[in-house]
């Protein structure tokens, strides 16, 4: 039976479904969202078998909402003055109930569908007849570029990967751009999709509308080498589970070859090359895992720690080119001790936002939120 919503905000939208099923003697009731692909069957005889000995049943959302909720009691409120769209919606029922004597079960938490790179868990865990929706064109490359105004560097990257065609997709994770970085993606023929700003979400976001069987992540201050395309699909064809390049750092100080060499030993040596390397793998894989944790530093060399444990990885002799940028305003040593600093701390288990603050400073916001509350409603999503 479809009823229609009425109501302005999600909390009006839910008290008039009580309401309309209220009216006709219902005594039990779940409501659902449609975005929760874990979701199942028995999820929703717990809600309800709950309910014998419960007046309010939630589902708790990975985001801090939550997916499902049960009622047996309708002469309550729950869903007035909730800051909807936020990570606190559930803590604040919780303690609405709470305020109004209501016992409160919790089922199990699961993920919903908010923002683009919540797309990931479909992508790992697609039944058949989800499978076409997530076609992986065999032999395709899909190269993602997370961005924030970028107009400067841009064009040089996307001029060196090449004009995007039936083997090579280009897709710009823009993390809300000020400047004309969408414009210049767009003309090149990219796909250009939003995202919450982080790297890791940003990542996440372009991978899950890619349609290549493999997936390359570029910075955009960062230069493919010539060929590229055939030499990640050597090294994947040959057996590897992923790889990256060798690094070159452009500028002519010599405390760069020092820095550079220092990477590439590293990388060759324990098989961790960081993210301006241009990591590249598998689209099977990189879903498999789980993909980018949602980070705004770190992502890189969390996934590869993974990748690592999960097969061989590449370092091809071939190299890329990034900027030097950050080096000469943070200078050479500064920048060479906080990135070994910021490594040590994440091997002791230290927070990533603590890492964050180190990395870019407490005031700074270069390198994006740590975490978003959820929203209603995403700008430009579905991508163009």
């Amino acid at each position: 039976e479809l009823i229609p919503q009425q109501g302005d905000s999600l909390g009006d939208r839910l008290q008039h479904a009580v309401d309309t099923l209220e009216r006709r003697g219902v005594q039990r009731m779940v409501i659902i969202g449609a975005d929760c692909a874990e979701l199942s069957s028995d999820d929703l005889h717990n809600a309800f078998g709950s309910l014998a000995s419960h007046d309010v049943v939630f589902g708790p959302a990975t985001d801090g909402g939550y997916y499902l909720v049960g009622l047996r009691r309708f002469d309550v409120s729950l869903f007035e003055q909730i800051p909807w769209g936020t990570d606190s919606v559930l803590r604040q029922s919780q303690t609405l109930a709470g305020q109004q004597g209501l016992r409160v079960k919790l089922l199990r938490e699961l993920s919903d569908v908010d923002y683009p790179e919540d797309l990931l868990l479909l992508r790992k865990m697609a039944p058949p007849e989800l499978k076409d929706l997530f076609y992986e064109q065999p032999g395709r490359l899909s190269v993602v570029i997370p961005t924030r105004n970028e107009e400067q560097n841009l064009p040089m990257a996307l001029a060196r990967l090449g004009t995007p065609d039936d083997a090579l997709e280009i897709i710009i994770a823009d993390g809300g751009s000020l400047d004309s970085t969408t414009e210049i993606a767009r003309t090149h023929g990219c796909r250009v999709i939003s995202s919450e700003p982080g790297r890791g979400r940003q990542m996440n976001a372009g991978a899950v509308v890619s349609t290549g069987q493999f997936l390359i992540f570029l910075h955009a201050d960062t230069l493919a080498p010539n060929l590229y395309k055939q030499h990640i699909s050597q090294s994947l064809g040959g057996g590897a589970i992923a790889g990256a390049f060798r690094l070159k750092i452009d500028g002519s100080q010599r405390g760069l070859r020092l820095v550079e060499w220092g990477a590439n030993l590293r990388s060759r040596w324990l098989r961790l090359p960081y993210g301006d390397q241009a990591m590249f793998m598998r689209a099977r894989s990189f879903f498999d895992l789980g993909g980018f944790k949602p980070w705004p530093l770190m992502e890189d060399y969390d996934l590869m720690q993974r990748l690592r444990k999960s097969g061989r990885v590449d370092i091809l002799d071939e190299t890329v080119t990034t900027s030097n940028r950050r080096w000469l305003r943070d200078g050479i040593i500064r920048t060479t001790v906080t990135n070994q600093l910021c490594v040590a701390m994440f091997h002791c288990g230290i927070s990533v936002d603590r890492i964050h603050q180190l990395y870019y400073g407490k005031n700074k916001t270069e390198g994006g939120r740590l975490s978003a509350g959820i929203a209603t409603e995403r700008r430009n999503w579905p991508p163009d």
